[in-house]
């Protein structure tokens, strides 16, 4: 048996005999709070209050609570980037390195750096949806996007200028030549219209 299992609703009522159990954190004030906060230490017990809520948020099995976890949790990573950039400015620490020196592992402080990377675009559209992401979904998709896709013309453009198209052709499998005809369609179809943009 579990030494933490975990409780039923109806378990949850019994212990509070009834009552709606306090919120640990109030959303609001938590933000409030977080954009006034000057350090990354400061910051980060906002982060760990956000999992604090969500655990509250699973027991209680509030999904309004849930999801206000996640923003205030995303809050709290933009705050600490951006005071991490702002201790870059002021004495020339690596932002990854600052927030490492505050006790972040590095695969966390990337993660606090990709929702600082984000665009506030991207980021107003994480923040409204109804299940917002978890930190991890800006380093995955919203770091810069469009430096891969440079990265990725960039090197076609180089097979471009070596390689003979006719060659390559003659080098490709028959068998695999309806799948590439497909991809090279949708490729050069997409390109001409990203070209008229431009």
């Amino acid at each position: 048996m579990s030494d933490n299992p975990v409780i039923t609703v109806e378990q949850a009522r019994a212990i509070t005999r009834g009552r709606t159990p306090l919120v640990p954190v109030e959303y609001e004030a938590a933000c409030k709070a977080l954009a006034a906060c000057r350090s990354i230490d400061d910051a980060k017990v906002w982060s760990d209050k956000a999992d604090a809520l969500a655990a509250w948020a699973k027991i209680y099995h509030d999904d309004k609570i849930e999801r206000e976890a996640k923003m205030l949790k995303l809050h709290a990573y933009r705050q600490m980037a951006a005071l991490a950039k702002e201790v870059k400015k002021s004495n020339g620490t690596a932002p990854v390195a600052s927030l490492q020196a505050h006790g972040l592992p590095k695969w966390k402080a990337d993660e606090v750096m990709a929702v600082g990377r984000a665009t506030p675009e991207k980021y107003a559209a994480a923040i409204r949806q109804p299940n917002p992401p978890a930190p991890s979904f800006f380093k995955r998709y919203a770091g810069d996007e469009t430096a891969n896709f440079q990265h990725a013309l960039q090197v076609l453009y180089r097979i471009c200028l070596r390689e003979d198209a006719t060659n390559l052709a003659t080098l490709v499998p028959a068998k695999d030549h309806p799948s590439l005809q497909r991809v090279v369609t949708t490729i050069s179809e997409w390109l001409d219209e990203f070209e008229q943009r431009l």
